[in-house]
C-alpha cells in the first residue's frame, strides 16, 4: 500500500489525516487513532465491536428476562449497568468521555435502586440517553453538546427503528436483487444451523432440568397464545426503544435532527442574542423596544398593587375583610401566582435582548423580575398558611418544591439581566438547577413525609383527613406503625391500614421497600412478644 505524504505539514496533522487512507483497518498509527474515535488508543482500534443486531438482540433478551411478566425495581438499575457494558464494548472510547458516561449511568441507577417512582424512571431514561450522547458526541459537554445529544436521541426514538428498517431493506434490494432473492439466500445460509441448533437445545434441555426450566420460562407453551402475543409485542416495543441507542453506538455518531426541529431546539448564544433582537420589528408579534417599555411600566404598576396587598395582609398581619379567612386567601392565590410568575419569566426571556437598545428597559425589567420573586415568596407563604390550616398532601408538597424552583429561576434571571448574559447562559443554569433538585427528590419518601406531618397534626389535636393518610400506600406504613406504637391505639380506626410493602424477588427489590418492610416486620414481632404472658 502506498502511503500518502504531504510535504510541509506537521506530523500531528499527517497522523490525523486518517480519512485520506483507503485502508482503515491496518496501517500507521494515524489509522488506528481514527478507529479509536480520536482517543489514540491502538488496542481499542484493533478491537472489532459486535454487530448492532447482536447488541440489540442481547439487550432485548435481557429486557425480557428482567421485565416481562415481572414487576420492575432493581431490574431497571441492572439494565442500565448492562447497557453501559454494551456501550463500552461497542464504542472503543477511552478517557473522560467513558468516565462521564459511567458516572451518568451510576447516578441514574441510584434512584431506581432506592425506589421505583415515575421520577426515578424518568431519571433512568434521561441517564441512558445522556450516557449514549456522551460516548458518541465528540464535543465538550460543558458547551451544551450533551443536552443537544439527549434531544437528538430522544427525537429519534419514535421513528429511528422504522426508518432504518426501510433503509436496510432498500439497500439490500438494490445491492443483491429483489427482496425474495435476499430472503432465499438468507434461508439457505441459516436454515440448517437453526434447525440443528434447535435439536441440540432440545437434547440439552432434556438432559439438564435447570436448562429446561429456563427454556420453559423463555418459550411459553403453544397452548398459551395470549402470552405468546404479549411477549412478541414486548420484544417489538423493546426493540423499537433500544434500537436508536444501539444504532448511535454502532455508528459512533448521533442521529441528525430535522432542520426545523433543530432550529426550534437550538440554544441561543450570547453573541447571537443582539443580532436576533435587531431583526425583530414592530410587526413581529408586537415586540419592539417601545412596546416592551410600555409593557414593563404597566406590569410594574399592576404587580406593585399585588405586592402591596401581600405585604399588608400576609406579612403585616392586617385583618382580612369579613367572611374571608387566611386559609381561603392563601388557597385562592397560591397556584395562580406561580402561573403568573412563569409567564413573567417567559416574557423576561423574550424582552432581555432589547435591554441593550434602551437604557430604561434594564432597570424596569430588573424591578419587574424582583417583584415576581417576591410574588413567588408570597405564594410559598400562602401555601404554608393553607397547609397549617388543612394539612399536607402530595399536591401541596409538589407545589412547594415547584414554587421554590420558580423562585430560583427568577433569581437566575435577575443575575442574567444584571450580568448582561444571554438566554443560553440562563437556560443551561436553570436546567442544571432543576435537574439537581428533581434528582434529590427521587431519594425522598414523599408519602412518608406527608403521613408524618399529618400524624403530627393529629397528635397535636388538629383536624386531619385520616382517610387520606391511611390511603397513602405502603411507603407511609412505617410512620403509621410508629404512631400506633407510641399512642397505643391505631391511627386508621375503621379504615384499612397501609399494607406491608411486597417484594416478590430480586427484580422488584428496592432499598426503600426493603427498609420499610424490615421495620414493619420487626414491629410486628416486638408486639407479638409483648402480648405473650
Amino acid at each position: 500500500m502506498r502511503v500518502l505524504t504531504i510535504g510541509g505539514l506537521p506530523t500531528s496533522i499527517l497522523q490525523d489525516a486518517w480519512w485520506m487512507d483507503a485502508d482503515l483497518g491496518t496501517g500507521s498509527s494515524g489509522t488506528s487513532g481514527a478507529a479509536g474515535i480520536g482517543t489514540g488508543d491502538e488496542s481499542a482500534a484493533r478491537r472489532t465491536p459486535p454487530p448492532a443486531g447482536v447488541m440489540l438482540a442481547a439487550l432485548v433478551a435481557l429486557a425480557d428476562l428482567l421485565f416481562f411478566d415481572h414487576p420492575p425495581g432493581l431490574s431497571v438499575a441492572i439494565f442500565l449497568i448492562a447497557f453501559g457494558i454494551a456501550a463500552t464494548i461497542a464504542v472503543p472510547v477511552r478517557g473522560r468521555r467513558l468516565i462521564l458516561a459511567w458516572a451518568i449511568l451510576t447516578l441514574a441507577a441510584l434512584p431506581v435502586a432506592v425506589a421505583l417512582t415515575p421520577l426515578s424512571i424518568t431519571i433512568a431514561i434521561i441517564g441512558a440517553l445522556a450516557a449514549c450522547a456522551s460516548i458518541c458526541d465528540t464535543e465538550s459537554p460543558l458547551k451544551g453538546s450533551l443536552l443537544r445529544g439527549i434531544l437528538r436521541l430522544a427525537a429519534s426514538v419514535p421513528v429511528r427503528g422504522a426508518s432504518d428498517l426501510v433503509s436496510a431493506m432498500t439497500r439490500q434490494d438494490q445491492a443483491k436483487g429483489s427482496l425474495g432473492q435476499s430472503a432465499r439466500r438468507a434461508g439457505g445460509a441459516w436454515a440448517m444451523p437453526l434447525v440443528a441448533g434447535g435439536g441440540f437445545v432440545l437434547l440439552l434441555a432434556s438432559a439438564n432440568p435447570i436448562l429446561g426450566q429456563w427454556i420453559e420460562a423463555l418459550v411459553p407453551a403453544p397452548s398459551d397464545p395470549e402470552r405468546i402475543l404479549r411477549r412478541a409485542g414486548f420484544w417489538l416495543i423493546a426493540s423499537a426503544l433500544i434500537w436508536p441507542l444501539v444504532a448511535a453506538l454502532s455508528s459512533g455518531r448521533l442521529p441528525a435532527l430535522h432542520p426545523e426541529l433543530a432550529s426550534a431546539l437550538r440554544l441561543v448564544r450570547p453573541e447571537e442574542a443582539a443580532g436576533e433582537a435587531a431583526g425583530i420589528g414592530a410587526s413581529d408579534f408586537g415586540f419592539n423596544p417601545v412596546s416592551i417599555g410600555n409593557a414593563l411600566i404597566l406590569f410594574n404598576a399592576l404587580f406593585a398593587v399585588q405586592t402591596a396587598l401581600d405585604l399588608t395582609y400576609l406579612w403585616g398581619g392586617a385583618d382580612l375583610p369579613d367572611g374571608m379567612t387566611y386559609a381561603g386567601y392563601a388557597h385562592r392565590g397560591a397556584y395562580p401566582l406561580v402561573a403568573t410568575a412563569l409567564l413573567a419569566g417567559a416574557f423576561a426571556l423574550i424582552s432581555r435582548p432589547f435591554t441593550d437598545r434602551s437604557p430604561l428597559l434594564r432597570p424596569l425589567l430588573i424591578l419587574w423580575v424582583a417583584q415576581n420573586v417576591l410574588l413567588v415568596v408570597s405564594a410559598l407563604l400562602r401555601l404554608d398558611l393553607y397547609v397549617t390550616a388543612y394539612g399536607l398532601t402530595h399536591l401541596r408538597l409538589a407545589a412547594g418544591i415547584w414554587m421554590a424552583l420558580v423562585a430560583g429561576g427568577l433569581c437566575l434571571t435577575l443575575w442574567q439581566i444584571a450580568g448582561r448574559h444571554g438566554n443560553r447562559w440562563l437556560l443551561l443554569r436553570v436546567i442544571v438547577m432543576a435537574g439537581a433538585v428533581l434528582y434529590g427528590c427521587a431519594f425522598v419518601n414523599a408519602p412518608g413525609i406527608v403521613a408524618k406531618v399529618n400524624i403530627g397534626r393529629a397528635e397535636a389535636g388538629m383536624r386531619v383527613d385520616r382517610a387520606y393518610v391511611c390511603a397513602l400506600g405502603p411507603m407511609a406504613a412505617a410512620e403509621i406503625a410508629a404512631h400506633d406504637r407510641r399512642a397505643l391505639q391505631p391511627f386508621c380506626i375503621g379504615l384499612a391500614r397501609p399494607p406491608v410493602p411486597e417484594i416478590d424477588g430480586w427484580r422488584d427489590w428496592g432499598l426503600r421497600k426493603a427498609l420499610i418492610r424490615r421495620y414493619l416486620l420487626a414491629q410486628d414481632h416486638a408486639g407479638a412478644r409483648e402480648e405473650r404472658p
